[in-house]
């Protein structure tokens, strides 16, 4: 749950992110008056400007009549809105709405279809003249349907005693039934604007949100059934499988499936341009994802976790908890890549300032990620485990802890030596622990005038001794004459003793070397003597 809540902040990111520049709040009437009259100084050497006292709309420009329209248009005030509007002359369907209707509709279709960058429009009395476009007339925007293109025009209008007035066109009002026919509000989206209040949460109206929401619950509800079945179909067919998948099938899966249905029937609704940019940033989509594939990761782990107790290599499962973490973090680090990606931040020279990083970051713990990658061999291939007696290099000890950098070794006098995980995993290692068997070896020197009859007799009651014993291995009991050296015959004597106890094998030895020791005796031969050496000192 709490990777769930730090990954619903990419919501509210999201929102934050998209309220900012793009959907900018829009400067009030007030603004205008401000920046007619700033437009009217900077201009003041420009002979062809034309003059017009400031109106009380503020029309007197085509950016301050657009900001005007825009205000009242968005503060719900459409019969003031009507007054941008140029009434004269309407045909067909226009010339029977009233002036209020035509605002609302054209602000509709402007919010669903059209987003107009104010700053773009003249600030001069006599519009652009740079856009090929008459000088009573400039271009507020561009809309493409199916097979149609309409441009949408601001007018400079008479408006009496010699003054001109900035409006959209009558030509333009005219086409607003035919815009509206085809991007404005449908009996829903009609129903709920005119039903809730009018208030909108980060530029999108409330209505747009209930409706969203409305439709993520529906498909939420539809699809229910449908993963409840799939979810006791798996239980069924694969009991221990169904009950670890469970989770992530009524969960993140079932949240993604109901993201991508109810994406397709908002399709068939007319929203707003800032509520489509902010489903296009897919912040619940990429949220789901995530969701889903750090489950997943934690399915794997335990799935191998399973895998390494059969084959009793339960050690290994420390490992997977920081591995598996470290992954979820490159979920998470991807993820919020994609979102930043979604919502229009260039992530090129974000990704190359990580890849710099991280590539001093890995320049500087070299040491560190080799004894992290010996780890890793250490725990996949498992040449020791802990409580293991082994040699390594030089030390001997039982293995007490394999750490992520280094394994601690307690050896025979007690004494404690860390060894480095990429010299452990690169070196040489004499695992003790894992003889089946010890091996038994001893030379048993005759002097030189032992008869041959008691050499025989020695040697086979010497086997005899090996093949009663019951922890003597029969697969190599060897008693043999193999030299006769220089200070008398050598009697090889070799077997394995089947314990892998260093204490148990302790006293199998002692105990045959006892019963040849008892044979020699017996057999009244006597053991050879090394020669001294001569004594080359002079007197």
């Amino acid at each position: 749950m709490s990777v769930l809540k730090g990954l619903n902040a990419l919501l509210v990111l999201a929102v934050v992110w998209l309220s900012g520049p793009a959907l900018a709040q829009q400067p009030t009437v007030m603004d205008v008056l401000e920046t007619s009259e700033a437009a009217s100084d900077d201009g003041a050497d420009t002979p062809e400007r034309v003059r017009a006292p400031v109106d009380d709309y503020y029309r007197e420009t085509p950016r301050s009549s657009m900001v005007g329209f825009l205000t009242f248009a968005r503060a719900g005030d459409y019969d003031r809105a009507s007054e941008y509007l140029d009434l004269r002359y309407l045909s067909g369907e226009a010339a029977n709405r009233s002036g209020a209707e035509l605002a609302r509709a054209f602000k509709i279709i402007l919010d669903n279809q059209l987003w107009v960058d104010t700053s773009l429009l003249s600030t001069d009395p006599a519009g652009h003249s740079d856009d090929n476009l008459p000088g009573y007339r400039d271009l507020i925007g561009i809309i493409r349907a199916d097979t149609r293109i309409y441009q949408l025009w601001m007018q400079r209008v008479p408006a009496g005693n010699e003054r001109f007035l900035w409006k959209v066109s009558n030509r333009t009002v005219e086409q607003i039934p035919s815009l509206y026919a085809l991007y404005g509000y449908g009996p829903v989206e009609e129903y709920l604007s005119t039903t809730l209040p009018a208030a909108d949460l980060f530029g999108v109206a409330l209505w747009e949100w209930v409706l969203a929401l409305a439709i993520l619950l529906l498909s939420w509800l539809i699809l229910t059934p449908v993963f409840l079945l799939l979810r006791a179909l798996v239980r069924h067919l694969r009991p221990k499988l169904g009950q670890a998948l469970a989770p992530m099938i009524t969960g993140p899966l079932h949240l993604w499936t109901a993201l991508i249905l109810s994406h397709e029937l908002n399709g068939l609704f007319h929203h707003s341009m800032e509520a489509r940019a902010i489903a296009q940033a897919g912040t619940l989509r990429i949220i789901a994802g995530a969701w889903l594939a750090m489950m997943l990761v934690t399915l794997l782990r335990e799935y191998f976790i399973w895998r390494l107790e059969r084959e009793d290599r339960d050690n290994a499962r420390v490992l997977f908890k920081p591995l598996s973490s470290v992954a979820k973090i490159l979920i998470f680090v991807a993820a919020l890549l994609l979102w930043l990606n979604n919502i229009g931040f260039d992530v090129t020279t974000l990704v190359a300032g990580l890849g710099i990083g991280g590539l001093a970051i890995a320049l500087g713990a070299q040491k560190s990620f080799e004894n992290l990658i010996g780890t890793i061999i250490i725990y996949t291939a498992s040449p020791v485990k802990i409580g293991d007696f082994c040699s390594v290099e030089g030390t001997i000890g039982r293995v007490e802890e394999i750490g992520l950098w280094s394994t601690r070794i307690r050896t025979l006098d007690r004494s404690v030596v860390f060894i480095p995980n990429s010299q452990l995993a690169s070196g040489v290692i004499e695992n003790l622990s894992l003889r089946d068997k010890f091996p038994f070896s001893r030379i048993v020197y005759l002097t030189h005038d032992t008869p041959r009859e008691k050499i025989e007799t020695v040697m086979g009651r010497i086997r005899e001794i090996l093949e009663s014993h019951e922890l003597v291995d029969e697969s190599l009991r060897r008693v043999h004459l193999e030299n006769i050296g220089e200070f008398g015959f050598e009697v090889n004597v070799k077997a394995f003793i089947k314990t892998t106890s260093m204490t148990a094998n302790k006293q199998v030895v002692a105990e045959i070397n006892l019963a040849i020791n008892n044979v020699i005796q017996e057999e009244g031969v006597m053991y050879a003597q090394p020669l001294l050496p001569r004594n080359t000192n002079r007197a």
